[in-house]
């Protein structure tokens, strides 16, 4: 029944959008892009690309991963990356040979990779590679042009910066899986304001306009991501949309099923059986489902692979996508880049609200009545596992 539902809605979206194209003629797109720049303030025109459409793009899958590797053989002048897991197989390194040739061209590269994700690396590990014997690894840790900082600073986000004015946030971790197999996404802004915003490492929630607005949140054990993601979702009115690999922060469920209260629509997509933390998504959803409206309520599991996108999308004009997980740890203490897109670009929301109907469509929905709680279940959930 919802699957019908949903492909009826996207049929007559269909149908409506080609009606007014057909009415309005040729110049309907021009006037469309005149209409969102003029309610654009100075400040912001002064800070957007001209070509507004180019400010932002999302990507999922492997056209995220294939957008990574331009990135990188675009890089002119320098070329800064943070990572997480940086594993040792075939894709990374192949990744480590397009950093070398980029600094082969004089583009000065800088690696930032967080030891505490070592420890999901296993036999791959990243650091095992400067004394690997392979010349790729060889030319990667002695090359003049790049700089390698392997450190602990509890810093979950994966991100590219690329010239200073490109800005790649994404949820892909380097490594087979992640870059082939696993459900990822990927944003990208272009513009030196959004480095700018990144490097200042904010993750205060900015003000919402009608106008439009696009912002990078940038958290740290110091500067926390969760009230951000509180406002975001106490913002809804009518619908909040959640693809999350991770979800069990208690108040996140709390709210959540507040709002479907309140007459909001709530549906998440998990995965069917995530690398980690499966018994504790399963006993926050069972909370969720206990607590909310339950005709205002959708849980789905996700079923093509692993999901690992981290996504949230409120009243289908909001965009919240990066790589923060909806777990206590992400929110509060882990270092995370997010990044907001509000009513504008228009293409970005139109191409996420159509990827969350498609995973919808490629997904089982949970009922609260499937979940177990065992002995050994609910002590795998206090481990977070």
């Amino acid at each position: 029944m919802l699957e019908s539902i949903f492909k009826f809605r996207r049929a007559f979206r269909t149908c409506l959008r080609s009606l007014r194209a057909s009415l309005k003629g040729p110049e309907r797109g021009k006037a469309k892009m005149k209409r969102v720049l003029a309610s654009f303030s100075p400040e912001q025109h002064k800070m957007l690309p001209e070509d507004l459409k180019d400010c932002a793009r999302v990507y999922f899958r492997k056209k995220a991963f294939r957008r990574m590797k331009r990135a990188i053989v675009s890089a002119k002048t320098s070329l800064d990356m943070q990572m997480f897991i940086w594993r040792a197989d075939s894709t990374g390194r192949a990744m480590a040979e397009l950093f070398v040739a980029a600094a082969n061209r004089g583009v000065k590269v800088k690696i930032r990779k967080e030891i505490v994700g070592d420890v999901f690396e296993f036999a791959d590990d990243f650091a095992a590679t400067k004394n690997d014997s392979h010349h790729i690894w060889k030319s990667f840790w002695k090359h003049p042009n790049i700089e390698v900082l392997h450190e602990n600073h509890h810093d979950h986000s994966k991100t590219f910066v690329v010239d200073n004015e490109l800005l790649l946030v994404s949820s892909m971790n380097i490594g087979d899986a992640y870059c082939n197999d696993w459900h990822e996404c990927l944003v990208e802004l272009r513009g030196k304001r959004f480095v700018d915003e990144y490097r200042d490492g904010r993750a205060d929630m900015p003000r919402m306009t009608h106008a439009g607005h696009i912002a990078v949140l940038r958290s740290s054990a110091s500067e926390p991501m969760l009230p951000a993601v509180l406002s975001l979702i106490a913002s809804a009115k009518k619908s909040i949309r959640i693809e999350m690999a991770y979800f069990s922060d208690p108040q996140i469920v709390e709210l959540l099923a507040k709002k479907t209260r309140e007459g909001v629509y709530v549906f998440l997509i998990i995965p069917h059986s995530p690398d980690v933390h499966h018994h504790s998504n399963l006993a926050a959803v069972a909370k969720l489902l206990s607590h909310a409206k339950k005709r205002r309520t959708f849980v789905f599991r996700y079923t093509r692979g692993l999901l690992h996108t981290k996504m949230i999308v409120i009243d289908r004009h909001t965009l919240f996508i990066g790589s923060t997980n909806l777990i206590t740890s992400s929110l509060t203490r882990m270092g995370e880049t997010n990044v907001i897109i509000h009513r504008h670009p228009r293409r970005c929301l139109r191409i996420v609200r159509r990827q969350f109907t498609k995973d919808v469509l490629q997904s089982v929905k949970l009922e609260a009545e499937e979940i177990t709680s065992t002995v050994w279940q609910r002590f795998l959930t206090t481990l977070g596992l």
